[in-house]
């Protein structure tokens, strides 16, 4: 019943909302890793010393699981950082973790139910609202001294721009790497990764690869080796069907609302928001919606990138993002 009830919601937002016409998966020539980069990847070690011990805390309806790496006594605002759709916390790549640790403390967690964190209020529906609200509560649980930058991509992303519509005082700064802020005026995935997720057709690692770095172009493909070696370091996790099927109906609902979108109108938080011109997920028209409704956000459209873009140019993004998050209050607003 819920499956039926969650394919009509999408096909009524496929009739409302345009689709992304082009996709980054067009006559793709490669149908494994070994093909595409030439290995497999089979033979790594995890790099565990980097996560250091895994930590619980209990908040309302969850107890999240997280790390802590990096700098605890760094006078800086610690970074945490929000994961996407059918993600854990360990799909984050060990050089942006350890380049965001360099100066600060930088925090990953699972978000409710999935990975290693657990749902202790499972009949509680689940919302980009509900997810940046324990955010929300997660950050204040830990006690920090002082209030973090928050940082999400895709699913996290929104949950990003959710919290920094709803929950603004939580926080300091805000980063958004190919998330959208929902809505009816936003433009939903291609056709046919939307029948991937509706369907739970299972993606092979080039086509999700192909999701995140464009293959047609000799800079994605190497984009996409380099990440995919450096996912062999993380340590293995669990993805947690039922988590993911309840994500996938917070996005479709998502979707319908304009409320992230109209609160953002009325803000003026400091705002960064990244994306790829060829995202078939997020497309980069959603990230381009936050720029109209609040002109003081940063914004860096790549356009060879896909829903990878800021791993792809990440020592560009890397340098924005010192500038973005060191710089004066004034001086942001300026942008």
């Amino acid at each position: 019943m819920r499956s039926a009830l969650l394919f009509g919601a999408a096909l009524a937002l496929i009739l409302l909302i345009p689709t992304q016409v082009t996709s980054a998966q067009d006559a793709l020539p490669w149908e494994t890793l070994e093909e595409l980069c030439g290995t497999n990847y089979s033979s790594y070690e995890p790099a565990l010393e980097l996560y250091g011990p895994m930590q619980f805390l209990e908040i309302p309806d969850v107890v999240i699981a997280y790390y802590r790496l990096g700098n605890a006594s760094s006078e800086l605002p610690p970074v945490v950082l929000v994961v996407g759709f059918s993600n854990t916390m360990k799909d984050w790549p060990l050089t942006i973790l350890s380049d965001l640790a360099e100066d600060r403390e930088v925090i990953i967690f699972d978000n409710r139910g999935q990975g290693s964190s657990r749902d202790t209020s499972p009949d509680v529906p689940l919302s980009i609202l509900s997810m940046a609200n324990d955010t929300k509560n997660f950050v204040e649980a830990l006690d920090l001294a002082r209030p973090p930058h928050l940082l999400g991509w895709s699913m996290g992303g929104m949950i990003t721009l959710k919290a920094a519509a709803m929950f603004a005082d939580s926080f300091d700064r805000f980063a958004v790497f190919s998330g959208g802020p929902g809505s009816l005026r936003s433009q939903l995935p291609s056709l046919e990764i939307l029948e991937k997720f509706l369907l739970e057709d299972t993606m092979t690692e080039v086509y999700r690869l192909g999701t995140l770095f464009p293959l047609n172009t000799t800079s994605g493909v190497e984009a996409a080796c380099k990440y995919a070696e450096e996912m062999q370091y993380t340590p293995a996790d669990t993805i947690r069907k039922l988590a993911t099927r309840r994500q996938l109906e917070a996005l479709i609902e998502y979707y319908f609302s304009d409320t992230t979108l109209d609160a953002l109108a009325s803000t003026q938080q400091h705002i960064l928001v990244v994306g790829g011109l060829w995202d078939p997920v997020v497309p980069a028209i959603n990230q381009k919606l936050v720029g109209q409704v609040l002109p003081s956000a940063w914004m860096a459209i790549f356009e060879d990138g896909a829903h990878g873009a800021f791993m792809q140019h990440w020592d560009t993004v890397r340098e924005l993002l010192k500038v973005f998050l060191h710089r004066e209050e004034s001086e942001v607003l300026r942008g």
